[in-house]
């Protein structure tokens, strides 16, 4: 496409991400009051009662996390990674704190899972295993992603902080 008018792509789709190889893309759909997981599209991986968000696929393509919110209209939710070979689920991440994860995408880079959390918690959770490496406590709930580069993870907060860590696994 060279500009214009855009394209529609998908219908009922509630979240996306682009897959590493630039051709195929992961989507959460909204089909009868469930949330249902596609990679590709059409390929049903995890579907859920709650609603699923905040898809990003790890650099090498083989595996997906996601937020599951357990209630609709509801933030709260933990972290999960699909495997993309197997199409099943690898882990599960829960915040310790009731408000759980909710509005940050995952960052996934170097075997690691980086997300905040609405109780004002970073996390940074091993790609393979789900097992929390860290956690920092940070001023503000988390409302933008982390993004990884140089060596470093950025995060901003809603109360307006950025902070920079070490993208490594101790803090």
């Amino acid at each position: 496409m060279n500009g214009g008018e855009p394209t529609r792509a998908e219908r009922n789709a509630m979240s996306g991400a682009l897959h590493p190889d630039g051709a195929s893309h992961a989507i959460a759909r909204s089909v009868d009051g469930a949330n249902i997981l596609e990679f590709p599209p059409g390929r049903p991986r995890h579907r859920t009662t709650g609603w699923i968000s905040d898809l990003s696929f790890s650099p090498d393509g083989t595996a997906l996390a996601f937020i599951e919110h357990p209630f609709r209209h509801d933030d709260r939710g933990f972290v999960q990674a699909l495997d993309l070979a197997s199409g099943k689920l690898k882990w599960k991440y829960q915040a310790a704190k009731l408000e759980g994860i909710g509005e940050s995408s995952p960052a996934v880079a170097h075997g690691l899972v980086y997300v905040g959390d609405l109780a004002g918690e970073f996390h940074a959770v091993d790609a393979q295993t789900g097992q929390a490496l860290w956690t920092h406590e940070i001023r503000g709930e988390v409302w933008s992603s982390a993004f990884v580069a140089d060596g470093k993870v950025w995060l901003g907060t809603r109360s307006g902080i950025l902070y920079v860590f070490a993208a490594d696994r101790e803090k």
